[in-house]
């Protein structure tokens, strides 16, 4: 019958397995951070709104899968010049090794990415095959997502290298791999952050339902004017001239992004420069009660949205419900309590 003394030294020899040997204490280090990682990109999830994927040397945009085979052989080239020259290994074995390390690097790191962006029915940013790039976001919002997902890929890269060279055992080398492995993956970037594609992805429902939001608050903002007007709507010839006389009507907590309140996010998400809804003149300086239910019946619509069309039916549907639930009083511009059921 085995004692505790017995089982001690099985226990003693198990920890020497994992903990004593080099390899052993850097890939406890290893796991460690990974777990530590996952935890971070959820902070930035945006729930069913913009799906977004960083541009990595692995992941590249749907408009740069072209690069792609550049970017493997620039990652192939760094790792097999850091293995030959730094480690001293033979150009045969460094090219064998310089794949290895390679392929050590892209697939964890990417399943890595995909298991962070699928963590949730709100996926947070991540990573996944090629999308359409996300022009709008720039660097103001989309910076964070790229330089952290690509300061990972970096740790991967450096690690793969780190395991395929052998450097543990000649720490002195080891600030000349890490410099040559950031060179290297610098390098991989360079066509993304030159041309501003920093992220890449597709739009889900809540990025839709948000452009509906904008249009109904541009419509209350017009309803909110027109009873401190005598019951009429601004005149203006064109968005740019008419956001200044809403703009003291408009709620400051309903948006929550840095896109102008013209601009639906859809459009501001995939392209430089995004149009801005459209101002339908018809509605310029009319009185409320000159709103009959031919110009409804036609959905007219005094914001039409360049990428929705069908926004111009719900901005229409938020005009109903203000001007003929609630009539207007012809003397006053208020809504009349009286007309109320």
């Amino acid at each position: 019958m085995p004692t505790a003394l017995q089982s001690e030294p099985t226990i003693t020899i198990m920890e020497r397995i994992v903990c004593s040997t080099t390899e052993g204490r850097y890939l406890m280090k290893g796991m460690s951070a990974v777990a530590l990682s996952l935890l971070l990109p959820a902070a930035v999830a945006q729930a069913h709104s913009l799906a977004r994927y960083a541009s990595t040397p692995i992941t590249p945009p749907k408009e740069f899968t072209w690069w792609f085979p550049f970017a493997i052989g620039i990652l192939l080239a760094g790792a097999f010049l850091t293995i030959w020259c730094s480690m001293g290994r033979r150009w045969y074995f460094a090219i064998g090794l310089s794949v290895c390390a390679v392929v050590l690097f892209a697939i964890p790191f990417f399943l890595f990415g995909r298991m962070a962006a699928g963590a949730s029915t709100a996926p947070p940013p991540g990573l996944d095959v090629p999308h359409r790039t996300m022009w709008g976001m720039g660097w103001r919002r989309a910076g964070c997502t790229f330089v952290y997902w690509n300061l990972l890929g970096y740790v991967f890269f450096s690690c793969s290298l780190f395991v395929c060279s052998g450097v543990y055992r000649a720490k002195r080398r080891l600030k000349k791999l890490a410099a040559c492995a950031l060179a290297t993956y610098v390098i991989a970037l360079v066509p993304y952050v030159s041309r501003g594609a920093l992220v890449h992805g597709w739009a889900g429902g809540y990025v839709h339902r948000g452009c509906e939001e904008r249009i109904e608050l541009l419509c209350g903002a017009l309803i909110e004017y027109s009873k401190k007007h005598d019951g009429r709507f601004p005149s203006a010839d064109s968005i740019e001239s008419l956001l200044p006389q809403l703009q003291p009507y408009l709620p400051k907590d309903r948006i929550h992004d840095l896109l102008p309140i013209d601009i639906c996010p859809l459009g501001g998400a995939f392209e430089r420069h995004p149009k801005p809804y459209e101002w339908d003149t018809t509605f310029s300086g009319i009185h409320v009660r000159s709103l009959d239910s031919a110009m409804f019946r036609e959905n007219r619509s005094p914001f039409v949205c360049p990428y929705h069309r069908r926004a111009g039916t719900w901005g229409t549907f938020v005009l109903k419900k203000y001007v003929w639930e609630k009539p207007f009083d012809e003397d006053t511009g208020e809504p009349d309590a009286r007309d109320d059921p």
